[in-house]
């Protein structure tokens, strides 16, 4: 795809998010049109809003629905939300790439949790 075809196609898109705004589309509508603009021309997507587990994300990236998940506001709540999800997904299982101070207690606290059931 040329730099000529991928500016047009963002053109397409940023109508389509124009749309949206004057209530001409609804979301999911302009939500699919916009899917569809990318898949047609190999653009990658990034999908937010409301994604608040790890599950949940790679459930949308597994799907092939979005290529990028944005946390945004959830990281406001969890400024640690990528490290969590790693550890949820079990990508990190042991703290690893936590910084160490935190890591040797969060590993001693899931022990701690499968001891007693909680896990």
């Amino acid at each position: 795809i040329t730099y000529a075809e991928n500016a047009t196609n963002i053109q397409q898109l940023d109508r389509v998010a124009r749309l949206e705004c004057l209530g001409q589309v609804s979301g999911i509508a302009a939500q699919r049109l916009a899917v569809a603009q990318c898949a047609d021309n190999d653009i990658a997507t990034m999908t937010h809003g409301l994604i608040i587990h790890a599950e949940q994300a790679e459930e949308i990236l597994q799907a092939g629905q979005a290529d990028l998940i944005g946390i945004a506001r959830e990281a406001l709540f969890d400024p640690y939300w990528p490290r969590h999800a790693a550890h949820a997904l079990g990508a990190d299982p042991d703290f690893a790439a936590w910084p160490e101070q935190y890591g040797w207690w969060l590993t001693r606290r899931e022990a701690h949790l499968q001891k007693i059931g909680a896990r």
